[in-house]
């Protein structure tokens, strides 16, 4: 089942291009949303442990926050075209690596992320 997640950081040797290519290559990530600077919402499979060890690297250990966020209880002052993505149903299972193991008692069903699964920089 895909979960929000809001992602904010701060890091600054990091540039808005090389987050946006991470992001946008992740395995972690079937959709993503960007309208405010340094903040993203994405629709991940994963956990988020699974998300903080994926991101980790991305943001040179400097300080971030992943949280999960209920898409039907928001409000704020945004675009209109900016609302829809966050109930829009992507219709795209989260992410099956091979050779993962799912253990039984794990109640999501996701096997834990390998490190090889890290982006291509």
């Amino acid at each position: 089942m895909l979960k929000t997640y809001i992602i904010t950081f701060f890091s600054p040797q990091l540039s808005v291009e090389t987050a946006n290519r991470w992001i946008m290559n992740s395995p972690y990530v079937v959709s993503y949303w960007n309208y405010l600077p340094l903040i993203y919402c994405i629709k991940s499979g994963a956990s988020v442990h699974e998300l903080r060890v994926h991101f980790e690297p991305l943001f040179g250990f400097q300080n971030f926050l992943i949280a999960e966020i209920n898409p039907y209880n928001l409000s704020g002052r945004l675009p209109s075209e900016a609302w829809p993505w966050f109930t829009h149903n992507h219709h795209q299972p989260p992410p099956v690596f091979p050779g993962a193991q799912v253990p039984p008692n794990q109640p999501d069903g996701l096997p834990s992320l390998p490190p090889a699964a890290l982006p291509k920089t």
